[in-house]
């Protein structure tokens, strides 16, 4: 789900690189480190609205229209595109089947992708990474995500449209974990858990070796608190529970703090972002 054209330069000539979280409604976006966006433009995050996508499939006007806005705000002729899919644009789910080499299970997975995924409704988009082990056995540790072809298809004429090229497209969990590994570098050395507090639900990363190795989802703020805490803590040990390690959460504050609390209850720490962040 990646292309890649002649780079596009800023009224300055440098390359200019964006990494955009995209939801069905809103666009946020950061200039990459190191990416010119001229001397004029406001450095930071820029947010912005976005009608959801046709009902034909066929385009994506509004995310034109925002993209062309962003050229305009970084002074830039386009540039290149670092896109997460926020959910449920896309979906995202830990699978343990047989060994297959990389062709063989993402054409398992994109022509069975309904059994596979609950929210696949139409032709979809597959990408798949190893997860590690959870335990001894033929079956392999892998993290699927799936996004409908028809959405990739307008985001890459979208930001074509608006002179942009779309380099790199994954669920919005990669970025999480990235964003952990950035806040809390122990994240990338030793299991670890990553909450993901919104308004409308809570996500539980699991991360291991660096890298992602399970996802599950529980309501917001603390009204799963015992589920969370099941999930994260030792007492629930199973042969495919999780490995106990530092807890750590991003998100909403309400919802953060509430569940923070609730789980300081049952003896569990979790480390909130830095101040600085």
């Amino acid at each position: 789900m990646a292309t890649v054209v002649n780079p596009v330069r800023s009224s300055s000539g440098t390359r200019v690189t964006v990494g955009l979280a995209l939801s069905a409604t809103e666009l946020c976006a950061v200039p990459r480190a190191g990416s010119d966006t001229s001397a004029h433009a406001r450095p930071g995050v820029w947010r912005m609205p976005l009608l959801p996508l046709n009902g034909d499939g066929i385009g994506w006007p509004a995310l034109t229209s925002a993209l062309h806005e962003l050229s305009r705000m970084l002074d830039a002729d386009g540039g290149l595109l670092h896109v997460a899919l926020m959910p449920p644009l896309t979906e995202i789910r830990r699978l343990d089947l047989p060994p297959m080499d990389e062709h063989e299970l993402r054409t398992l997975l994109s022509r069975n992708a309904m059994r596979y995924f609950v929210g696949a409704r139409s032709a979809q988009l597959v990408g798949t990474i190893t997860a590690p082990k959870r335990s001894p056995g033929p079956l392999g540790g892998v993290i699927a995500a799936a996004a409908p072809q028809r959405l990739i298809a307008a985001l890459h004429a979208a930001a074509r449209d608006a002179g942009w090229t779309v380099e790199a497209v994954s669920p919005a969990e990669g970025a999480w974990c990235s964003a952990a590994a950035a806040l809390w570098p122990s994240t990338a050395r030793h299991a670890s858990h990553l909450l993901v507090c919104g308004e409308d639900r809570t996500e539980l990363l699991q991360i291991e070796q660096g890298r992602l190795s399970g996802v599950r989802r529980f309501r917001p703020g603390s009204a799963d608190a015992a589920l969370v805490a099941e999930a994260v803590g030792p007492g629930s040990a199973t042969r495919q529970a999780p490995v106990m390690g530092r807890i750590v959460a991003v998100g909403v504050s309400a919802q953060r703090k509430d569940l923070a609390r609730a789980l300081s209850s049952a003896g569990l720490t979790v480390s909130s972002p830095p101040q600085e962040w």
